[in-house]
């Protein structure tokens, strides 16, 4: 029998429900987000899955030559899958990339459009080959041992006007997540967990990726840099260090797993956004795939796989260890959820070139 094998039986076992991510911070406050020259391996070991870090001159690739002109006359017929917001109200739409050269010269703090495109990777794949994931967090990532099936796509197409901004969230699964700024600037909120969280009524949704997790957001539109969201800001400054931040070209943002955080762009910025796994959250990653399972699956026990007791205590993991507790786990996802992964991603590719389609057979009429 595996180590811990029957304890996967019922809901979430008692190891796997008992794991807390621990998570080392300073001190109720604002704080700066740390900003590190070239950081290396060794040194990101002290933040990683801890603390924020902004790293400056640690990214070189052909993209940082990238400007919204070149863009422009590469991709203007691009279809892409954006967020308009008037005031709180959001509206998901897909247009090709020239259409907002005009709309973004007429954005306003409560009128603007935010170009978050995943599937990027997977239309235009020479859009992104000039521009790897950084190779700190490239290094250990235990997301390609997944099956093809229920892989995420590795990069997030971020290209907003001036005003617009994220919501308020976690990252699905809890893992790493990285930003890179390839033009312009965007500011940055950053929250520890913790029941301090309250503060800005977060709620529990679903991730929508291929292989599905919860995803924790704020859900009433708040931003941290309104009237309101400042009030909020100043309450959990008592209870909680508050991370501040903003990045520019070449420079890119690790963000802790299960931190919350939202980032506004100043000016038209093009950022990509990026996720790992590796040991020091890995952890994390499968339980919240599990529980979302079993809540959604009632009565249905994910299977049994060889965890080697790393859900007993939250301290560190050796990463060759870490690596063969993912292993099997991604070897014990059910077939049925490979099945649906598979065709949410072909429904999230057809659902951003669905009217393209639709117009090139208006033409032939």
């Amino acid at each position: 029998m595996p180590s811990g094998g029957e304890s996967w039986r019922g809901t979430c076992t008692a190891e796997l429900a008992g794991y807390v991510h621990a998570v080392r911070v300073g001190a109720a406050g604002r704080a700066a987000i740390p900003r590190v020259a070239n950081l290396t391996g060794a040194e990101f070991a002290a933040y990683d899955g801890q603390l924020p870090v902004i790293v400056e001159r640690g990214y070189d690739a052909p993209c940082l030559a990238w400007t919204w002109e070149k863009l422009l006359a590469a991709h203007g017929e691009t279809r892409f899958a954006a967020t308009a917001a008037t005031g709180k109200d959001r509206e998901g739409l897909a247009f090709p990339l020239s259409a907002l050269d005009t709309m973004r010269k007429h954005v306003t703090p409560d009128q603007w459009m935010y170009v978050m495109d995943e599937t990027v990777t997977q239309r235009v794949p020479d859009l992104l080959r000039d521009c790897p994931p950084p190779p700190l967090l490239a290094a250990e990532d235990f997301f390609p041992l997944l099956p093809a099936e229920v892989q995420s796509f590795p990069a997030f197409f971020l290209l907003g006007t001036e005003h617009s901004e994220s919501s308020i969230h976690v990252d699905p699964f809890n893992w790493t997540g990285s930003n890179l700024v390839l033009f312009g600037r965007k500011e940055w909120v950053l929250v520890p967990p913790g029941a301090h969280d309250q503060e800005f009524r977060p709620a529990r949704t679903t991730s929508g990726l291929p292989l599905p997790s919860f995803k924790y957001q704020e859900t009433s539109r708040l931003s941290f840099w309104s009237k309101e969201g400042r009030k909020v800001l100043q309450r959990l400054r008592k209870k909680a260090p508050v991370y501040e931040g903003s990045i520019g070209p070449g420079e890119y943002l690790v963000i802790p797993s299960g931190w919350w955080h939202q980032a506004r762009n100043t000016e038209l910025t093009l950022a990509i956004a990026g996720q790992t796994c590796n040991a020091a959250n890995f952890r994390s990653v499968i339980k919240e795939t599990v529980r979302f399972h079993e809540h959604e699956n009632r009565g249905r026990a994910w299977p049994a796989f060889e965890d080697r007791g790393v859900f007993a205590t939250p301290g560190p993991v050796p990463p060759a260890t870490a690596e063969a507790v993912f292993r099997a786990f991604a070897a014990s996802i059910p077939q049925d959820v490979l099945a649906k992964g598979q065709r949410q991603l072909q429904d999230e590719i057809s659902q951003v070139e669905q009217t393209k389609k639709e117009r090139g057979r208006k033409k032939k009429k």
